[in-house]
């Protein structure tokens, strides 16, 4: 059966824009390096999504997962627009307004991709408190900004028309060394 098909219900399955869970990095909590994607989001959801759409939300918990020795955070959370939203601050409220349902979605992230030939995810630390969330989105924020300024410097200056031409060897180098703190 493809992915695709296998919802877990009562979700969204979403992503955060500008985020990226770099694979050069390793992930103090999961001493595993990212997963290279962006972050993922389940909203607990009154109505199902439609597609391509922005849907402003309160994070309430996050699941970190180690898939394929790589760690990959899931976010918890609730459209602003949800008629419950009053009752949901954090991981506490959504295993009392929702029991069970904390629970059903980690074992669904575990599972989920079984049907592609993959793995089971391992859980690699118990759902965690809207601080540590906050923390963990600037953080792959900032990877995410890393990345764009790479390929920014690598366009501007691989370009066979810029001034100042170099091959992508020797931008790469540069830049890379600029990230370093340079040479004294």
């Amino acid at each position: 059966m493809p992915r695709e098909l296998i919802q877990l219900r009562s979700t969204n399955l979403v992503i955060i824009p500008q985020t990226w869970k770099s694979p050069d990095h390793i992930e103090h909590t999961t001493s595993c390096k990212g997963v290279n994607d962006r972050i993922d989001v389940l909203e607990i959801a009154y109505c199902v999504a439609k597609r391509v759409v922005v849907v402003q939300v309160r994070m309430l918990s996050t699941v970190s997962l180690i898939d394929v020795s790589e760690t990959d955070w899931e976010i918890i959370t609730i459209d602003v627009k949800d008629p419950r939203i009053q009752k949901l601050d954090d991981i506490e409220d959504v295993d009392a307004f929702f029991p069970g349902l904390l629970h059903a979605t980690v074992e669904w992230l575990k599972i989920y991709k079984i049907p592609d030939g993959k793995p089971q995810n391992q859980c690699a630390c118990d759902a965690k408190k809207v601080a540590f969330i906050t923390d963990v989105v600037a953080e792959v924020h900032k990877f995410w900004q890393g990345l764009v300024n790479i390929y920014y410097f690598m366009l501007k200056y691989t370009n066979a028309d810029a001034l100042f031409h170099l091959s992508t060897e020797e931008a790469k180098n540069i830049y890379m060394e600029a990230l370093d703190g340079g040479t004294a």
